[in-house]
């Protein structure tokens, strides 16, 4: 029976013409309705609902499954292998083709842990920022916001050691193989030891310095952990004698430029998101300029009271760096064991002649 024959017999039960529309099954029972499969006639006991519709007793026994028909439809080996291959796909996507972490066994979870290390960072690196700001005349309040930035830090540190299952309570004992994360680490750290610092809280400061060298970081970020170790010494410690060696131990290393290369072909080969961070750390932790770092030997010297070693430093710093701006005020130094300059006359002031008085009259009109 056609589904246009179907309509037609329910449109002529609509409009009352009940002739020959009784039940297949039940012929004394009119009928409500036909199946969606076989188009058979259905009275309100056979007629079963399904969806909209609704079909017969025998058409619906025939789309399920008894349970020994379901077992041995299962126990077929076609079925058993679309069922593992089903089961391998949902692990090795909720796994990720990289390395599992301790935190989880999913690519989900190393996901959020990034967007994790992002956003700390992010709040870290604006917080250091404005605290560096007001560090220059309202240090109470800049103490607070380096003190923000420092949890932000740290949360992000704590992240990125869960990230890579790397702890660096380890070091140095146990090396970080992959550059970029040595990389990664020793700016995080040395990020870290400016908002302890800002704080005031020197101790834990020259331990994170100490700790993302040991981290074994390149030769720009290591440069900037020994600067950074001297102006501790230096501003804080007052120990001159330690900050000079700290300073020529950064001027000792490559240059600064050099290292920073060497940290952009590092990150080169990373995703973008990698990338991304990567220029977030070294924002963050800072740059270095050996001009500054040899000022600074020459008042580390005049502090010390060695002028004749002063006068040295001053006379490399004008051969090296002469067009920087850390060199534009030191001038020509003088020869070392000579005295300091004698002063100039100033010449006095006249006294003036009583006879000299100028008298001024007004004009008549």
């Amino acid at each position: 029976m056609s589904m246009k024959t179907i309509t037609d017999l329910l449109g002529t039960y609509a409009a009352g013409e009940t002739a020959g529309l009784y039940c297949r099954d039940h012929p004394g029972e009119p009928s409500c309705g036909a199946c969606r499969r076989c188009g058979r006639l259905l009275c309100s006991r056979c007629f079963l609902p399904h969806g909209t519709t609704g079909t017969c007793s025998a058409c619906m026994k025939r789309t399920r499954l008894s349970p020994r028909e379901a077992m041995t439809f299962l126990g077929h080996p076609a079925a058993i292998l679309a069922l593992a291959v089903a089961v391998l796909s949902v692990l090795y996507v909720s796994a990720g083709p990289g390395r599992i972490g301790p935190a989880g066994t999913g690519s989900r979870i190393r996901k959020d842990l990034s967007l994790h290390n992002w956003l700390y960072l992010g709040k870290g690196e604006r917080l250091k920022t404005y605290a560096d700001y007001l560090d220059a005349g309202r240090r109470p309040e800049a103490a607070r916001y380096y003190r923000r930035a420092r949890s932000a830090v740290r949360e992000a540190v704590s992240g990125t050691e869960e990230l890579y299952d790397i702890s660096l309570s380890q070091l140095p004992g146990k090396r970080i193989e992959e550059e970029p994360l040595r990389q990664r680490f020793a700016g995080l750290l040395i990020g870290l030891a400016a908002c302890y610092r800002g704080e005031g809280n020197t101790g834990q400061a020259i331990e994170a310095l100490e700790k993302s060298m040991e981290a074994d970081p390149p030769a720009g970020l290591r440069t900037l952990a020994s600067y950074r170790l001297g102006k501790i010494y230096e501003e804080d410690l007052r120990d001159f004698a330690g900050a000079v060696a700290m300073y020529r131990q950064a001027q000792g290393a490559p240059l600064a430029l050099a290292g920073l290369l060497d940290d952009l072909l590092i990150s080169a080969g990373q995703p973008l998101h990698e990338r991304k961070m990567a220029s977030a750390v070294r924002k963050l932790a800072g740059a270095f300029d050996p001009a500054e770092a040899q000022l600074r030997i020459i008042r580390c010297y005049e502090k010390l009271g060695d002028r004749e070693q002063a006068a040295r430093e001053t006379t490399i710093m004008l051969q090296k760096y002469p067009f920087s701006g850390w060199a534009s005020g030191l001038g020509e130094p003088a020869a070392p064991g000579t005295g300091p300059a004698a002063p100039e006359t100033v010449p006095q002031e006249r006294e003036k002649d009583p006879e000299e008085t100028l008298t001024i009259v007004p004009l008549e009109e």
